[in-house]
């Protein structure tokens, strides 16, 4: 009976945390009309592969065409960056661990002549080292830059849309702590990385 009961307060104490958690359908209805294609676009093209993997597709609202050449510019930058590895040893050997992470876990693969042609709109995008004293885990990260402006003035964050924001406001969820005895958080080890791009999309995140 002891542990039928522990069981059931369990249970119930994670449907709590659900129900805490859920978004509100008040807050679906107030979607832009951007928000909701995002959405739509996301539930048509989200699937599972054979290892559990969330695969989705870039929530384009332009076309990839209207991208001006981006490779020049990441090139360019890309030496820049170079010259700060010759002064900074130490930085390369940071940077280049990190890179190599992201081709050791399969969360970037070699480009091959076919996917780089000229005959598929192909976006680069330049990255840099930005540091952050106060991480216990990773003091260096690598962040690639959708922002950079291609030869047309569009950048690769302009072809997308923005979708809603899925998190309440910080002051909910602080008085939400308040309502119960113990609470709990996880940090999700490069949790935007466990989500996997479709193949049709790839040649639009090139480096």
């Amino acid at each position: 009976m002891l542990r039928y009961r522990m069981q059931e307060d369990v249970d119930q104490l994670m449907k709590k945390f659900w129900e805490i958690e859920e978004v509100t359908s008040s807050n679906l209805s107030t979607l832009s009309d951007e928000e909701r294609a995002c959405e739509d676009h996301f539930r048509r093209n989200v699937r599972r592969d054979e290892r559990g993997r969330y695969v989705v597709r870039l929530p384009l609202k332009h076309s990839p065409t209207t991208l001006g050449n981006t490779k020049r510019h990441a090139e360019d930058r890309f030496h820049k960056l170079e010259k700060r590895f010759e002064k900074d040893k130490k930085l390369k050997q940071n940077y280049s661990m990190q890179m190599n992470e992201y081709l050791e876990l399969d969360h970037l693969e070699p480009c091959s002549n076919q996917t780089c042609s000229d005959l598929i709109p192909a976006n680069y995008l330049p990255h840099h080292p930005v540091f952050k004293d106060s991480s216990t885990t990773t003091k260096l990260r690598v962040v690639f830059d959708g922002s950079a402006k291609s030869t047309s003035g569009i950048a690769f964050n302009d072809l997308l849309m923005i979708g809603p924001n899925m998190q309440r406001d910080l002051f909910s969820i602080l008085v939400s702590f308040r309502f119960h005895s113990y609470v709990f958080t996880a940090d999700i080890k490069q949790m935007y990385r466990q989500i996997r791009l479709h193949p049709a999309d790839t040649n639009l995140q090139c480096i």
